[in-house]
């Protein structure tokens, strides 16, 4: 079939001689980061971990995995590999989101290993599809972020177009933490079971 493309990014469709489009690309070029994220494959053995480590790096959007080798001094080793356990630091290609933990998820299966079990899987935004996928043990968590202030900041800006003071704190939407059993005191919030609110969800 030929399946016609849909962009849902709208600052696609922005001229390149706009004011957004050039602030953009500014900050793009200047102040790009990328996404990362601490891996942790349990009940493996060294030589594994280093098999596992290597199928991350050729893993579409992988940039760089940092983990450990046997000449490292022992401190060193012990934060990267210890008691069967091996903890790897992956930079990707471009944000972390739900969107890459659940290609992750893939690629674990696709390794040989079970996601949400021997590798913990943690994405950002909460968008459905990760419920779905913690409600189903291929993730752990994910943290919102959440779509849903934008009416807010639209009122706060025609408050200020129209003369009003607005206060320096704006209250949007709560944003939390969903997993798969809740009840974890993460400091400033305690997690959620995503399997009780996923009918709640608007996006």
């Amino acid at each position: 079939r030929n399946w016609t493309g849909v962009e849902n990014d709208i600052s696609k469709y922005l001229s390149e001689e706009t004011q957004t489009r050039q602030g953009m690309d500014l900050m793009e070029r200047e102040f790009i980061t990328y996404g990362s994220a601490k891996v942790m494959a349990a009940n493996v053995t060294f030589d594994e971990a280093e098999e596992i480590k290597g199928i991350i790096e050729k893993t579409d959007g992988v940039q760089s995995v940092d983990f450990t080798d046997p000449d490292t001094p022992e401190d060193e080793f012990v934060r990267h590999y210890n008691n069967g356990s091996a903890l790897f630091n992956v930079t990707f290609r471009y944000d972390e989101n739900d969107d890459m933990a659940l290609g992750a998820v893939d690629a674990i299966k696709a390794a040989g290993k079970v996601p949400g079990k021997d590798i913990i899987i943690v994405g950002c935004d909460s968008v459905k599809a990760a419920f779905d996928a913690i409600v189903a043990g291929d993730m752990n968590a994910t943290i919102e972020y959440t779509p849903l202030y934008g009416p807010f900041v639209v009122e706060a800006v025609e408050k200020l177009q129209a003369g009003e003071t607005m206060s320096k704190e704006i209250i949007h939407p709560e944003e939390g933490a969903l997993d798969t059993d809740g009840g974890i005191d993460l400091g400033t919030v305690v997690s959620v079971k995503a399997a009780d609110v996923i009918d709640q969800r608007q996006y």
